[in-house]
């Protein structure tokens, strides 16, 4: 015990001297990244909105396929016969590649009297109307139906189509429709650009509505550079993949300062004269913010204040003042005792 009642440094209950701490924490990629959009231009391609199903999303894409055309149809149709060879308008579908689908139907009236102002006028009145769908709004019609699509060079000039068989009673209907335009193969070349490093491709895909009729093909889709470096890859089977657009991001390369040339295929897997209706959307590259304008990381500063000794231990709990009584009017003032 030293003079005052103060204790050495050396004994003092913390012991060691606690040096100054300063902790540095950067916080990078603790929030999600924020992304600049670069949309991307195409060669010879002016990207046009397009619908992949009837009612689906609309996206800009490289080419928009035609809608289903109705060539033909007809309703109350007596069923004496179950081959009818029908003669096809000309100059309603473009030359080119079509998928024709054919549909036919054999339906019980159930005593209706005029059955060819019903149906009949259901089909003209809404080409749209499928056979099938046709058949499910009306139970009641019990309607049975028969589709076949064909893949074809170009329109024919006339079709052979077969009814199914019904009883006494019944009658048929039949309809004609197409779906020009098909590719068996579809390039979309991006032009040349330059992206910082870290980029990202977001890209969009899918096939139209004329590849996902009966005993359509699969088609593969895949990005890759023009030298032939293969980015991504990826396949989608109408018979077993849903419809509408399918989405992707795809790490970039690093081409050091360089433009960074891509292209995006699609090709129809089946044999020769196999075609479908692939469709690019239009993509975008995702730049970070950080590596367009800098990195400018969230960083959280702790310190920790120095002490040492008796400044580190818990501060002593004060005493209590207390007052000494005062002497009242008239007294006299006590003293304290001393001892000789």
């Amino acid at each position: 015990m030293t003079s005052g009642g103060r204790r050495p440094l050396a004994a003092s209950r913390a012991g060691t001297i606690v040096p100054a701490v300063a902790i540095v924490l950067a916080l990078v990629g603790c929030s999600a990244p924020e992304y600049e959009v670069w949309r991307l231009p195409a060669e010879g391609a002016s990207w046009q909105t397009c619908g992949l199903d009837r009612d689906g999303e609309e996206r800009p894409a490289s080419w928009c396929p035609s809608g289903r055309v109705v060539v033909a149809t007809a309703a109350d149709l007596p069923l004496d016969r179950h081959r009818i060879d029908a003669t096809m308008p000309q100059g309603i579908v473009p030359d080119g590649p079509v998928v024709l689908v054919t549909e036919s139907a054999a339906y019980d009236p159930q005593g209706l009297a005029d059955t060819k102002t019903l149906l009949d006028g259901i089909i003209r009145s809404d080409p749209s109307t499928t056979l099938f769908r046709l058949g499910r709004a009306l139970p009641q019609f019990r309607v049975r139906t028969r589709l076949v699509s064909r893949r074809l060079p170009t329109m024919p000039s006339g079709v052979t189509l077969r009814l199914p068989r019904g009883t006494t009673g019944e009658v048929g209907a039949w309809t004609v429709a197409a779906w020009p335009g098909g590719r068996a193969r579809d390039v979309v070349v991006l032009r040349p650009t330059t992206v910082p490093a870290k980029s990202r491709l977001a890209i969009s895909y899918g096939i139209a509505r004329g590849g996902r009729v009966p005993d359509s093909p699969p088609v593969t889709f895949r990005v890759e550079t023009t030298e032939g470096r293969a980015l991504w890859g990826g396949r989608l089977d109408p018979r077993a993949d849903g419809p509408g657009w399918r989405d992707v991001e795809i790490d970039l390369p690093d081409a050091s300062g360089a433009a960074l040339a891509l292209r995006m295929i699609a090709e129809v897997d089946g044999p020769p004269g196999t075609f479908s209706y692939p469709v690019w959307g239009q993509p975008a590259v995702l730049v970070p913010h950080d590596a367009a304008s800098g990195s400018r990381p969230n960083v959280l500063l702790l310190t920790a204040q120095p002490c040492c000794g008796a400044r580190c231990a818990a501060p002593a709990r004060p005493r209590p003042r207390v007052r000494a009584p005062r002497a009242r009017r008239g007294s006299a003032r006590t003293r304290p005792s001393v001892r000789p």
